[in-house]
């Protein structure tokens, strides 16, 4: 925890000279989609104050690295979680969806391309059917006429 001017930085080490057994994380977005994010207020809040976050217990059970896991009294030594933990999950997570939308974008395009095409070959079929239709009008117009 640093202290400056601009307020307080709650820091932690990243310093890659200091890690080792580096490889993209497994946690992403399939982990954050079984978060379950509820609203809630403590019982000790005679104000029933209004918050909203995540139950530890269960957290530990996805995601344990962001758990301090509490003793058997509530009281004296509750579990509580570090939500900045969460950070990177979050960051992953943006990550694969801008992926997927970038994916689909390129889909989209192709999709209406494609549907382009098939709309030109569709004028010019409808096109040519008309044409078909007046040849065959004009045709029975003229039989008509040979026939009186």
């Amino acid at each position: 925890i640093t202290h400056s001017a601009a307020g307080i930085q709650y820091n932690t080490t990243s310093d890659a000279r200091l890690k080792e057994n580096i490889r993209i994380s497994k946690f992403g977005l399939e982990t954050l989609k079984s978060v379950k994010v509820y609203d809630y207020n403590f019982k000790a809040d005679t104000q029933k104050t209004l918050s909203t976050g995540v139950l530890a217990q269960e957290l530990h059970k996805i995601y344990p690295q962001a758990v301090r896991v509490g003793g058997a009294d509530a009281k004296v030594s509750p579990w509580v979680v570090d939500y900045s933990k969460l950070i990177p999950v979050l960051v992953k997570s943006v990550q694969e969806l801008s992926d997927e939308v970038e994916l689909l974008r390129k889909e989209k395009a192709q999709l209406s391309a494609e549907l382009k095409l098939k709309e030109a070959a569709y004028s010019e079929l409808d096109s040519r059917v008309t044409q078909v239709e007046k040849m065959l009008n004009a045709g029975g117009e003229s039989a008509k006429s040979v026939s009186r």
